[in-house]
């Protein structure tokens, strides 16, 4: 309960302070801002249009977390997924299907001073991290959230950000499925 409380006043202290400043990106390429409405937009016709199968519901997330091709299939066999699963039900999902979500800020991992996901041990193919403060709306039960949630870009992949990527790591001969940016552990 503590973590939850601890939580709250987190993102309500990074909605104060936050800055939506950004580096400015090359003409051709999309602001973070704009990512980040995209994949909102994304998440939005996710729920007009759910997943009818497990393999549906492998390409909706696939859309919305990066998963290298290569790792696919071991990804889809770890149980990592289900944790991803799970962080994307608690945001748009509770207490009832989100109908609104509207892009609060954006701001690149760079210019935080505190950040509630365990950004260390960036992936190589990873190119930026941000935050982003999203306000949501639920009509079912008239409630309104803010939630924070991660965004990252991919290297060479222009114009499509993702919220989480879960990879494939091999060290050793042993092959672990992992997740970036991580929720830290609860207390």
């Amino acid at each position: 309960m503590k973590w939850v409380a601890f939580f709250l006043g987190a993102v309500t202290l990074l909605i104060l302070i936050s800055c939506t400043t950004s580096p400015v990106p090359p003409s051709n390429s999309k602001t973070p801002m704009q990512l980040a409405e995209d994949l909102i937009e994304t998440v939005l016709e996710m729920l007009e249009d759910p997943p009818q199968n497990e393999n549906e519901a492998f390409e909706a997330l696939s859309q919305i977390l990066y998963i290298p091709s290569e790792d696919a299939t071991e990804v889809k066999d770890s149980g990592i997924l289900s944790l991803a699963s799970w962080i994307m039900q608690v945001n748009f999902l509770e207490p009832s299907t989100v109908t609104n979500i509207e892009v609060l800020s954006v701001t690149e991992l760079e210019d935080l001073k505190f950040f509630p996901w365990i950004v260390s041990d960036k992936p190589d193919f990873v190119d930026r991290v941000f935050i982003l403060n999203l306000f949501c709306e639920f009509d079912q039960s008239s409630t309104q959230t803010i939630c924070s949630l991660p965004m990252i870009t991919i290297k060479n992949v222009d114009d499509k950000s993702y919220f989480l990527t879960i990879f494939a790591e091999t060290t050793n001969g042993s092959t672990e499925v992992k997740m970036y940016p991580q929720l830290p552990p609860l207390p």
